[in-house]
């Protein structure tokens, strides 16, 4: 039995039915799926938290981050002592 034989399993693969079209959907969906779930279920992304400055160019949003970063030369008071 060759594989262009009409009654070979290939050509049965092939061919416009229906169960051929929903086994072919089943796959479509399911083995994304699952590969997803297989690689990714051992593994979690660490969440880190993370924000965007956002402003018009030459605003100081670099200047904002870097200050934020950096430990601070000189501390300054946040609020008047009594």
């Amino acid at each position: 039995m060759a594989w262009h034989d009409p009654d070979s399993w290939l050509t049965a693969a092939f061919a416009p039915r229906a169960s051929t079209i929903l086994v072919t959907f089943l796959l479509m969906i399911l083995v994304p799926v699952l590969l997803h779930f297989f690689l990714y279920r051992a593994a979690a992304a660490p969440a880190t938290p993370s924000f965007a400055v956002l402003g018009p160019s030459g605003s100081g949003k670099t200047s904002l981050v870097t200050h934020v970063r950096s430990p601070p030369a000189h501390p300054f008071c946040l609020g008047w002592k009594r």
